[in-house]
């Protein structure tokens, strides 16, 4: 009985987080510039303080696997994407504006708003080294060969200095540097038991769960059925929990593999429809897409986390 009450108690407070961004969104002066701000506050104060906070509770005793494994798995997170919509998509005669969009909704999850308050209620602060590790994974993939497969053949100006300064420069990306340091010079565990951050840390994985609320439209429901939005859905879960199933059997510790899974089985990462716009994707299939996959994945998130919680 208690481990279901503990599961719920988790849950609730993910979707009340989801719930209170979903509402906060509906009101009128909730705008799109403020909508941006708060996108920004999250990427360059609640995520790094997280990563640094995290940091600052490991032990010395990681193993080289811990950190060679998200990096790997990021990639057959990515890979296996693209390789399960290109399959579904091999009949058909698509527009480089569709397959393209297509293919990073199922090739790039998200990595950081929706996977790291899951993590952290179900992995702890421990979960988040491999998390930050999958993500930078993900920076550089969406990056090279993200940028490569979106750009039309005809488009120039993909400047290959610009792409590794926006993944040095990307806060959760340099937060990490930051956090090393501070765990050098205070030593490691410095924050464990500490009464004052695991109520700050409560706070931030709150705010960051409430963008997940911002963007769901449920009259987008309606587009599971139709036949792009289907088949990112099959290639995006399909390939993720084919990925994730393979890391549950690898000889790791659980906080990490409970990490990865959760990263592998995502929905498509927000930073998509960035992408979509500067590259003149088809941006309606990709909007309606983050937003179908984000709403289904909060509905299989007890599944999911009820197999982890029994079984890793």
């Amino acid at each position: 009985m208690g481990f279901f009450v503990d599961l719920l108690s988790r849950l609730a407070f993910l979707y009340a987080g989801v719930l209170a961004g979903y509402v906060v969104a509906q009101i009128p002066f909730f705008g799109a510039n403020i909508r941006r701000h708060f996108y920004a506050f999250v990427i360059w104060v609640v995520a790094p303080a997280l990563i640094i906070g995290s940091l600052l509770t490991i032990k010395t005793n990681a193993s080289v696997s811990d950190y060679t494994f998200p990096i790997l798995a990021s990639i057959a997170t990515t890979i296996s994407g693209y390789v399960a919509i290109r399959l579904l998509c091999s009949t058909m005669e698509t527009p480089h504006a569709r397959k393209s969009a297509l293919e990073s909704l199922s090739a790039f999850p998200n990595s950081l708003n929706f996977p790291f308050p899951v993590i952290l209620a179900f992995a702890g602060t421990d979960g988040l080294i491999p998390a930050t590790l999958f993500l930078l994974g993900q920076l550089i993939l969406r990056n090279t060969l993200g940028v490569w497969t979106n750009a039309p053949r005809q488009k120039e100006g993909i400047n290959s200095k610009e792409i590794v300064r926006k993944i040095l420069l990307f806060p959760p990306v340099f937060s990490v540097g930051i956090g090393f340091m501070l765990w050098l010079f205070l030593g490691p565990q410095s924050l464990n038991e500490n009464q004052t951050y695991v109520l700050v840390q409560k706070v931030l994985i709150f705010t960051m769960v409430m963008t997940i609320g911002f963007d769901l439209d449920l009259g987008l429901l309606r587009q599971v059925t139709s036949g792009p939005i289907l088949k990112v859905i099959i290639s995006r879960f399909g390939a993720g929990f084919v990925v994730g199933l393979g890391i549950l059997f690898l000889p790791l510790p659980s906080y990490v593999r409970v990490a990865l899974f959760i990263q592998a089985v995502a929905p498509p990462a927000v930073a998509n429809q960035v992408y979509a716009e500067y590259f003149d994707l088809d941006t309606k299939v990709t909007s309606t897409g983050i937003v179908v996959l984000t709403f289904i994945a909060l509905l299989i998130l007890p599944l999911e986390l009820f197999v982890l919680l029994e079984f890793v």
